[in-house]
């Protein structure tokens, strides 16, 4: 058993409570039991204790969308960027860096992602993984990185017209394959999606993937390219959203991403049906595309989820970077840091409880104990000061102890890893290949 203490303990519990000089005692991958310090070192004398230094003591970030190559597409970014057309460039890189790519240094780059989102305070990761570099084993080879380094991961293979009928089969067989995978290992804190890029599908396309995905989760990765777009109206006469629609393939199981070229009423049509959006302000910018404003969906009922893209593990900086993108637009007010903070800290935990099938994202007796403790300080016992802290101040390198399900993953800025030095040393090497 761990005691977590000696901190302002930032519970994010539906009433929003802080408890100063505050612990949390932590057993078999849940939370035992909050409160203060004295009260809980007194109940469980032989506790293991943790301490915070007067730090926050909160949940573990959830990375609402991130990509297999975040960890090396930005080597790559600066080779190839034309300010031109930054979308183009963007996707030039990612796709020479797939080409390239080979079950071992894919193993290399996932181990580093998870290292990297550790030292970043994630405790759960949605990644997908692009269709185009299909591998058969690719998702098993980053499941058991993300694994070992003891992350909570859930994975999709998206599936990609860009290989033509064939690839996009090969796609749908590897997602089917992993499926079956994480079935057999039984575990909860590893999960699969299907995932699907919404150019220039067929309706054969549409049709395999809508039955192989069945009832399972959705991540749906909109073009970012008007030419993409313009090509599906006039050869089916109905946007990609309105297709994917027809298709049902929207709703509570469904996220969004790359949703920059969607109109309002498309954003709030996936709101009414339960479906997620992400925003990973970042990476959308390094695209060269303007994410969506969030006042009128998040009014509206949607789920704004803050991700952080192919730019990086950071979730923090990727949620400083949305504020700083609406603020821009309507000036940052007390109304718009809670708009983010709610995106990032509410929304992204109600799709991880979702999708592993527990509560994740709160300190509270029977959560899953994923908490980390981070180094700022607390100006006041007030919920918004401190999300106003977190949101301008904070990085996710401020982050020094991360426990996911109970375990501690890292302790004093030190990952729980016995060869952290030998993953960044292949991680060198793959990427030395690639340049």
């Amino acid at each position: 058993m761990f005691l977590i203490c000696n901190g302002t303990v930032v519970t994010r519990n539906p009433k929003g409570e802080c408890i100063p000089e505050g612990a949390v005692a932590v057993d078999s991958g849940c939370i035992t039991a909050v409160g203060s310090r004295k009260e809980l070192s007194e109940r469980f004398p032989d506790a293991e204790e943790i301490d915070a230094r007067g730090g926050l003591i909160m949940p573990a970030l959830i990375d609402a969308d991130t990509s297999s190559f975040s960890t090396v597409l930005p080597l790559a970014l600066p080779q190839t960027r034309n300010p031109f057309d930054p979308c183009a460039a963007y996707n030039d890189s990612r796709n020479r860096l797939l080409r390239q790519t080979e079950l071992g240094e894919l193993c290399s780059f996932s181990s580093a992602s998870a290292v990297s989102c550790i030292k970043n305070g994630v405790g759960t990761v949605f990644l997908r993984h692009p269709g185009n570099s299909c591998i058969s084993g690719s998702l098993s080879t980053i499941a058991s990185a993300f694994r070992g380094a003891g992350l909570r991961l859930c994975l999709g293979l998206t599936c990609s017209a860009q290989h033509g009928e064939k690839g996009f089969a090969s796609g749908i067989d590897e997602a089917l394959d992993f499926r079956s995978y994480c079935v057999a290992l039984g575990i909860d804190t590893l999960r699969q999606s299907f995932s699907l890029y919404s150019a220039g599908l067929t309706e054969g396309m549409l049709s395999d993937f809508s039955a192989a995905s069945g009832d399972g989760f959705i991540d749906i990765a909109f073009s970012q390219s008007m030419t993409e777009h313009s090509d599906d109206y006039r050869s089916y006469r109905m946007t990609p959203f309105e297709r994917m629609n027809s298709y049902g393939l929207f709703g509570g199981r469904t996220r969004m991403i790359d949703c920059s070229l969607l109109t309002s009423t498309e954003l709030l049509g996936a709101a009414e049906s339960g479906a997620s959006v992400v925003v990973s302000a970042a990476s959308d910018l390094v695209k060269g595309a303007l994410p969506p404003d969030p006042s009128e969906l998040l009014k509206a009922g949607a789920r704004l989820l803050i991700g952080t893209g192919d730019a990086g593990t950071d979730v923090l900086d990727s949620a400083k970077a949305y504020l700083l993108f609406a603020a821009a637009k309507r000036g940052l007010t007390d109304e718009l840091v809670g708009l983010v903070s709610k995106a990032l800290f509410i929304n992204n935990a109600s799709l991880a409880s979702l999708r592993f099938g527990r509560r994740i994202g709160v300190i509270e007796p029977g959560a899953a104990a994923d908490i980390i403790v981070i180094d700022v300080p607390v100006p006041s016992f007030d919920g918004a000061s401190i999300d106003r802290q977190l949101l301008l101040n904070a990085c996710g390198a401020c982050c020094s102890a991360v426990f996911v399900s109970g375990k501690p993953v890292m302790i004093d800025r030190k990952p729980m890893l016995p060869d952290e030095s030998r993953i960044a040393s292949d991680f060198m090497k793959a990427a030395e290949k690639l340049q």
